[in-house]
């Protein structure tokens, strides 16, 4: 039974001991990597059925767990930005929706959202205006865009 656990760990060279150290890093960080975004979308569908329910604490307590597994989704953001809406707290909202443009600008689905925030929560027409034609330059094919929609009525 020695003789079997020493072959096992028998690590005379320490270079040995290294790979498997580092093989064993790489293996857990690809496993993280995997994990993560499953882990952050069951959080966000959490945070819906709790926001479903007008329960505003697990909500907000999911759509950050949801951060915390993805910080570099605008999902967990938005979300976040649609808790405060419905609290009733347009200042912490505004600056949700702002957050996830600056997260990825070149997604027009950001400043679609904040587009429709500024239309029908801060009735600001101008605003609502310049970030859906933002979002519209970015993806003019989107299937948002319907005559007499919202970019149309905020000119």
């Amino acid at each position: 039974m020695n003789d079997w656990w020493s072959l096992l760990f028998d690590f005379s060279d320490y270079g040995e001991l290294i790979v498997l150290l580092q093989n064993s890093i790489l293996a857990g960080a690809v496993l993280v990597s995997f994990a993560s975004p499953r882990l952050s979308e069951r959080s966000l569908r959490e945070s819906d059925r709790a926001l479903d329910e007008n329960d505003f604490g697990d909500a907000l307590s999911n759509a950050l767990h949801a951060r915390s597994f993805n910080p570099y989704s605008t999902a967990p953001v938005l979300a976040l930005a649609h808790i405060a809406q419905r609290q009733g707290i347009p200042e912490a909202a505004e600056r949700r929706y702002a957050q996830a443009v600056e997260l990825q600008p070149e997604n027009p689905e950001t400043w679609y959202a904040l587009g429709i925030f500024e239309f029908y929560v801060r009735r600001n027409m101008c605003a609502a205006h310049r970030y859906l034609q933002t979002s519209w330059n970015l993806d003019p094919a989107g299937d948002q865009w319907l005559p007499g929609g919202e970019l149309d009525r905020s000119r």
